[in-house]
């Protein structure tokens, strides 16, 4: 009876650690992907970021010369 016993508890030992690792290797997944994740994000806020300034010069830009236009004509 103790050699059954000790049997089942090595076979639950030996699936609970199988079912570890693929969790493990789930979790693993996971991180890559936040991590990818986070690298996309960066970039894309960075996009636009540069095209919020571009935006923001042109219309700078613009608002300089037609306010020069306007004063030329006086």
């Amino acid at each position: 009876m103790s050699d059954d016993f000790h049997y089942d508890k090595s076979v639950e030992m030996i699936a609970l650690n199988e079912f570890m690792e693929q969790q493990q290797q789930k979790i693993n997944q996971l991180q890559q992907e936040i991590v990818l994740l986070n690298t996309r994000n960066s970039m894309l806020e960075k996009e636009l970021a540069e095209r919020s300034e571009e935006h923001t010069s042109e219309l700078q830009s613009l608002a300089y010369l037609v306010c020069r236009l306007l004063l030329e004509k006086k």
